[in-house]
C-alpha cells in the first residue's frame, strides 16, 4: 500500500501548516502529515515553510531573527501563522505518522529538534533532511527514520551512506534508472507530486501521472489533497 503524505497538511483546502490542515488530513486518512520546521531566535520550534513572513503575513522579518513571543499572536485565515511543533504533536494522533521537513539544519537547531522529538515519543516521526552531514549528525543521536531530501537525485547515494532510510524524488525527476538505483540501495522512494519538472504547483496531483508513478513502484507520495490522491489510487 502506498503511503499518502499530506503536504503541509490538507493544504489544498486549508491553511498550510495549520492545526486545521493537520486535523483535516487526519480525517482524510493520510498516513503521514508533512510539516515544515524552523526555529525562532529563542529556539522555539515552529511550523512554517518560508524563512520569512512575507508570503503569508506581508511582513519581511526572518523567523530566525524573531522571538517566539513576537509571532505567537499572529494569525492568517483564522489559524496561527507559525504554530509550535509541540502543538502539532498534541494535535495529530499517534496513529498518524509525521514527516518533518527540517528547514533549519544548524547544529543547535538539530540538537533542539532532537530534544523535541524525544519528548514527543513514542510516535512515528520521519526526519526529512537536506544535507548529508545533518543526516549523519541525527544518525549519531539515534534517529533511524530519515528521508533524503536531496538537492539533486544523483546525490542520493551520499545521503543513504550517511544513514537515510528513505529517498525523496520530485515527480519530474522520476526515471526508471533512478528508481532502479534506489532499489539497489534497498531504500523506499517517496515522490513529491508536482513542482519542478511539471506544470503544477508543488503537491498538486494529476490522476493519470499518480497512477503511473504507483505502477513504477513508489512507496509514498506527498500531496496537497490526500483524499483525492487516495481516491485516484483506488480506482
Amino acid at each position: 500500500m502506498i503511503s499518502i503524505i499530506a503536504h503541509r497538511g490538507y493544504s489544498a483546502s486549508y491553511r498550510e501548516n495549520s492545526p486545521e490542515a493537520w486535523q483535516r488530513a487526519v480525517e482524510a486518512g493520510a498516513d503521514f502529515i508533512e510539516i515544515d520546521v524552523r526555529f525562532t531566535a529563542d529556539w522555539q520550534g515552529v511550523c512554517l515553510h518560508d524563512a520569512d513572513l512575507a508570503r503569508l503575513a506581508g511582513r519581511a522579518e526572518q523567523i530566525s531573527n524573531l522571538p517566539h513571543a513576537t509571532i505567537e499572536g499572529i494569525e492568517v485565515d483564522g489559524q496561527p501563522l507559525a504554530p509550535l511543533l509541540s502543538d502539532a504533536f498534541q494535535t495529530i494522533p499517534p496513529s498518524t505518522g509525521i514527516m518533518l521537513d527540517v528547514k533549519d539544519e544548524r547544529p543547535q537547531a538539530l540538537a533542539t529538534l532532537d530534544g523535541l522529538i524525544r519528548a514527543a515519543t513514542p510516535r512515528r516521526i520521519v526526519l526529512g533532511l537536506h544535507d548529508a552531514g545533518s543526516v549523519a549528525a541525527m544518525k549519531a543521536r539515534g534517529h533511524e527514520a530519515m528521508l533524503a531530501l536531496t538537492p539533486e537525485p544523483e546525490q542520493g547515494a551520499a545521503f543513504i551512506e550517511a544513514g537515510c532510510s528513505l529517498l525523496r524524488l520530485w515527480e519530474g525527476d522520476v526515471t526508471a534508472e533512478r528508481l532502479a538505483a534506489a532499489a539497489a540501495w534497498r531504500v523506499p522512494v517517496w515522490i513529491t507530486a508536482g513542482g519542478r519538472g511539471t506544470k503544477r504547483e508543488t503537491g498538486d496531483i494529476d490522476a493519470k501521472s499518480l497512477v503511473a508513478l504507483a505502477a513504477l513502484g513508489m512507496s509514498g507520495v506527498l500531496v496537497n489533497d490526500p483524499a483525492a490522491a487516495r481516491a485516484d489510487l483506488q480506482q
